[in-house]
């Protein structure tokens, strides 16, 4: 008995370490294209932080420019569409985001003094 099962296994492990192979690289790939949409999002995020800081200071004067031009050179400098900047007093409110072809990162900030 022990013949014929040792007959149905042969070349079983071959088969496993063929797609063992295949699936390795294929993780890695994955996990790159995660790891740098996580860092995508972080820029973004850190820019609408700093368009939004800029914003605020400028309409409180301390920056000088239009409220709403500064943030867009900001977001234009990293590649990211400025997509909302909405002043109310001397706070802030921005929104940009970063358009890829099967994702769209999106981040908002808001800026302003204490109340």
């Amino acid at each position: 008995m022990p013949a014929k099962t040792r007959a149905l296994d042969t070349g079983s492990i071959s088969a496993i370490a063929a797609v063992s192979i295949a699936l390795v690289p294929m993780f890695l790939v994955a996990a790159a294209f995660a790891c740098q949409l996580a860092f995508w999002q972080q820029q973004a995020q850190l820019v609408a932080d700093a368009a939004a800081l800029t914003a605020s200071e400028t309409a409180r004067g301390l920056v000088s420019g239009f409220s709403c031009e500064n943030p867009e050179l900001i977001a234009t400098r990293f590649d990211l569409e400025l997509d909302r900047c909405r002043i109310v007093g001397f706070s802030a409110l921005v929104e940009v985001s970063k358009s890829l072809p099967t994702f769209r990162i999106s981040a908002r900030a808001t800026a302003g003094p204490e109340k």
